[in-house]
C-alpha cells in the first residue's frame, strides 16, 4: 500500500466519522422503542377482574407512553375502564388508568418515564364489567410464525400471562416518544439498559471498561496496520 493509499483510507475513515455523528444527532420519528410484535390477532381475553402481564422487559429512557390495541368484539362496544401498571419484581413504579369508551389503539400516558436501567413488567387490569382482547402476535395461532417472545433484548425473557399463566402470544405494545429524539441520545442509554442483564457486582462500569479495551484495541490494530504499509512502502 503506497503512502497516498494510507492518507485516502485516514480521510475515508475520517469522513465517515463526522458523517455518522451528524446524523446520529438528527430527530427521528416519534416513537422512542417497541417490543418488535405485529398486530395480527387478539392474544388474551380480559375478563372482568383479570389482569395480563408483559414482561419482564426494558425500554428506551425517557419512555412515558404506553401503546396497546384493545377489541371489544364485532360490535365494537366502547371498551371497559382499565388500570395499567409498571411493576418491578412486585412492585408498582408506575401506574395511569384508560377511561371507558376506548376501541382499537390506545395510547397511555405516564405522569413519569419508565426507569431505563431496571427489568419491568408491563400490566393491564380489567376494572370494568365487559370483557376486552389484548392484540398482538401468536406464533401458535393464526397468523404467521413468529419467534416467540417479544422483547428485543432476548426474545426468551419476555412473555405475556393472563392472571398469572403464560400464553403463547406476545401483547403489541409500543412506546410513541413524547419529544423528538436522536439516535445519539438513544445509543447513550444503552449502557444502562444492558447493565440490567449483567450477574452482580458487575454493572454500567464493566461495559465501559469493555467498550474502552475493544477502542484500544482497534486502535492499536490500526497502527500496526498503518506502520507496516508504511514501512513497506519505504525505499
Amino acid at each position: 500500500m503506497r503512502r497516498s493509499g494510507v492518507i485516502a483510507l485516514l480521510a475515508t475513515l475520517l469522513v465517515g466519522g463526522v458523517v455518522l455523528t451528524i446524523a446520529a444527532g438528527k430527530d427521528r420519528p416519534p416513537l422512542a422503542d417497541s417490543l418488535g410484535v405485529q398486530v395480527q390477532e387478539p392474544v388474551a381475553t380480559l375478563r372482568p377482574g383479570s389482569e395480563a402481564c408483559q414482561g419482564p422487559l426494558q425500554v428506551a429512557k425517557g419512555v412515558r407512553v404506553l401503546r396497546w390495541v384493545f377489541n371489544t368484539g364485532a360490535a365494537e362496544k366502547p371498551g371497559p375502564p382499565l388500570k395499567l401498571e409498571v411493576r418491578r419484581r412486585g412492585t408498582v413504579l408506575r401506574q395511569a388508568t384508560v377511561p371507558a369508551g376506548y376501541h382499537g389503539i390506545v395510547d397511555v400516558g405516564l405522569k413519569r418515564p419508565i426507569p431505563d436501567d431496571r427489568l419491568v413488567t408491563l400490566c393491564v387490569h380489567n376494572e370494568g364489567q365487559r370483557a376486552v382482547s389484548i392484540y398482538g402476535s401468536d406464533p401458535a395461532g393464526t397468523g404467521p410464525l413468529l419467534t416467540p417472545g417479544a422483547g428485543r433484548y432476548g426474545n426468551s425473557t419476555s412473555a405475556l400471562s393472563v392472571d398469572g399463566r403464560t400464553v403463547t402470544g406476545d401483547a403489541f405494545i409500543d412506546f410513541p416518544s413524547s419529544g423528538s429524539s436522536s439516535l445519539l441520545d438513544r445509543l447513550t442509554s444503552v449502557p444502562s439498559r444492558a447493565s440490567a442483564w449483567l450477574p452482580r457486582p458487575l454493572g454500567t462500569w464493566f461495559l465501559f471498561l469493555l467498550a474502552a479495551a475493544t477502542l484500544l484495541a482497534a486502535s492499536a490494530g490500526m497502527v500496526v496496520a498503518l506502520r507496516a504499509a508504511l514501512a513497506a512502502d519505504a525505499p
